[in-house]
């Protein structure tokens, strides 16, 4: 993990409303909680260790004793390739593929900022946790599903952290 600059959290706040994501009031809440904001870059080992999402609707998807996204991506594999992908409302896994793959484009990928913030103890359920995918949009499940069913070469990407540790 490279730290590229500081930021702030209105940039990280402006940087949501441009994804569309979901949550925006509870996305806002939670990152305000947090004293210092950066810019990123992922390697892959930060990108697969990120910590994701885990509620009664992604029992299937998300294993409680490993909530990194590399183990939700392989998990969600299985689900789209035993025809139990959809899991309700924003949660057809199909879609989080397809969406994903449609968006490709000619070059490198680029999800165009992750939002992250610090996993609490209790999501830190796997070596590495350090960072809780807080974004909503899908888009880092659809690229590790894409990097784990094509074996393609992984592209740093840019993430927006909102943390309680100087990074700089």
């Amino acid at each position: 993990m490279e730290v590229i600059k500081e930021i702030d959290l209105d940039s990280i706040i402006e940087h949501l409303k441009t994804l569309g994501s979901g949550n925006q009031a509870d996305n806002e809440k939670r990152l305000s909680a947090f004293s210092y904001f950066y810019e990123l870059k992922l390697n892959r080992d930060d990108f697969e260790s990120l910590v994701f999402l885990r509620n009664g609707t992604l029992s299937k998807l998300v294993d409680p004793k490993n909530r990194s996204l590399r183990e939700t991506a392989k998990n969600a594999i299985g689900l789209i390739d035993t025809n139990m992908e959809n899991m309700g409302a924003n949660w057809d896994l199909n879609k989080v593929e397809s969406n994903f793959t449609n968006s490709l484009g000619v070059d490198s990928i680029n999800l165009n900022g992750i939002v992250l913030r610090d996993a609490s103890s209790g999501e830190k359920t796997h070596t590495g946790a350090r960072y809780y995918l807080q974004d909503g949009c899908h888009r880092s499940l659809g690229y590790m599903i894409h990097i784990l069913r094509t074996n393609e070469t992984y592209t740093d990407q840019i993430a927006l952290v909102a943390t309680n540790t100087a990074l700089c």
